[in-house]
């Protein structure tokens, strides 16, 4: 029982070590841009053109990208930064890059409020990250790309001002237990445009945050985006 508490205890000791023996990559960028597109089907039938806010079920596709890059000092007596097979020691100045692409499927649900004056939105379904990572100093350079599958869902607010104009808010989140991108969160504001009755477009900004958490043999990811958003929909009904 000793022997056994004994080898419970350096193991645990050993993955604690391992987990910490390396320093986050980081990166934040306040000057992005991101462009996305999506492809809608209502389910339920519509009182009006499917490109106006309005209750209903439908399925949703949507594909976004944003682009970034910060500077990440870390200073003398810090664990390095590790990617691929790639050691930054400490102390390093280092620039990160950061090229990240989501998609997913969803079912999405809209509810409207009981004064009618805006709608309750529900997102859940299946979503696919991909991550193009790089990191370089002064001396050396590795880039990486990660990917992986999981879930997401969603909730949102749909202010209409009239019946093709609206304000529109949006929280994503996508959760995956691949050892790559297992972390996503991304928040919305934006103004909703009908141009048809099959085509919308969205303008406003996003915040995203994307995480790799408790990565093997290598240096776990924060990357943070701010920026515009332009989006393009197109949208149909049964």
């Amino acid at each position: 029982m000793r022997i056994t508490a004994v080898l419970t205890a350096l193991a645990f000791a050993a993955l604690s070590a391992g987990c910490a023996s390396t320093t986050r990559i980081e990166a934040s960028d306040n000057s992005t841009f991101t462009p996305s597109a999506r492809v809608s089907l209502n389910l339920s039938t519509l009182e009006k053109s499917p490109s106006e806010p309005q209750p209903g079920h439908a399925i949703e596709a949507s594909y976004s990208r944003v682009k970034g890059k910060d500077d990440q000092t870390v200073d003398s007596g810090n664990a390095p930064i590790v990617l691929g097979s790639t050691t930054f020691a400490a102390p390093v100045q280092i620039r990160n890059t950061f090229d990240f692409e989501f998609a997913d499927v969803a079912w999405r649900y809209r509810m409207q409020s009981r004064n009618k004056k805006f709608l309750f939105e529900f997102r859940a379904g299946a979503g696919f990250a991909g991550l193009d990572l790089t990191v370089a100093s002064s001396t050396q350079q590795v880039s990486q790309h990660f990917s992986s599958a999981g879930a997401t869902g969603g909730v949102g607010l749909i202010f209409p001002f009239r019946s093709t104009t609206a304000l529109q808010l949006r929280a994503t989140g996508y959760l995956s237990p691949a050892d790559s991108v297992n972390e996503m969160f991304a928040l919305e504001g934006q103004v909703v445009q009908a141009l048809h009755d099959n085509v919308i477009v969205r303008a406003g900004i996003v915040w995203w945050e994307i995480r790799g958490q408790a990565l093997t043999a290598q240096s776990d990811f924060r990357l943070r985006a701010f920026g515009p958003a332009l989006s393009l929909e197109l949208t149909f009904g049964k």
